[in-house]
């Protein structure tokens, strides 16, 4: 018997990814094993800074980079726009669950194991769901995307460099503020290496229960790649 499948729309599936990603980062901070690469920058400045918001840093990053990506680009898309957007979304929801959770604590190693490998659940299945939204992604898997193109490199030695730039990044800014290693720990490394796995497990489950599609959405991938402005000589 074959099993009928769910309809779910792609925008929906764009909204799970962003509230079970800023889920999984908030599990993953509570855990205390090391915060992912791509979170670890705005991480360490939010210890630092505690008058701003673990989501408000990460937007702002996220935003320093989205800057970077339209100067190397030297054009502004209708697609980058929806990406920054986004990105403050993401901030915002990552601040949301910072509140809703203020009260949650692993206390035991059982306990913190146990988060953390649900924080990779939940980061894995979140990307499966953008991965078929097809929406534009956040500025930093845009920029890797982008700059792979640009210099014509595979996007896997892109992605590499850029993961090892922000790690590099957050461990300099946490031996300036704090004289040791605060929020990158071997958790750091093995979500690296398990978030694509995860990744993998959730588009299989999902593709075998879920049914991903929306007649409007090629039309709106289509506005969105459109210019808005050049910024090149003609």
């Amino acid at each position: 018997m074959v099993e009928q499948k769910i309809s779910v729309h792609q925008w929906v599936a764009f909204l799970w990814g962003i509230i079970l990603l800023s889920l999984g980062v908030v599990v993953a901070v509570k855990a205390n094993y090391g915060v992912t690469v791509a979170t670890s920058p705005a991480y360490v400045l939010s210890l630092h800074f505690s008058d701003i918001s673990l989501g408000t840093f990460n937007y702002m990053i996220q935003g320093v980079v989205f800057i970077l990506m339209i100067l190397m680009l030297q054009t502004l898309k209708w697609k980058h726009v929806f990406s920054f957007i986004t990105n403050v979304l993401f901030g915002y929801c990552i601040d949301l669950f910072v509140l809703m959770l203020q009260h949650m604590t692993f206390e035991t190693h059982v306990q913190r194991v146990i988060g953390f490998i649900c924080s990779i659940l939940l980061i894995g299945f979140a990307l499966a769901f953008f991965i078929r939204s097809e929406m534009p992604m956040l500025p930093f898997d845009m920029f890797v995307r982008e700059l792979s193109a640009k210099i014509e490199k595979r996007i896997g030695i892109v992605k590499t460099a850029f993961d090892l730039t922000l790690a590099l990044c957050s461990l300099v800014m946490s031996l300036m503020f704090f004289g040791g290693v605060r929020g990158i720990y071997f958790g750091t490394l093995l979500s690296a290496l398990t978030i694509g796995t995860a990744i993998d497990m959730a588009l299989h489950i999902l593709d075998k229960r879920i049914h991903f599609g929306d007649a409007k959405v090629g039309r709106v991938k289509s506005k969105l790649d459109e210019t808005i402005i050049s910024f090149r000589r003609t």
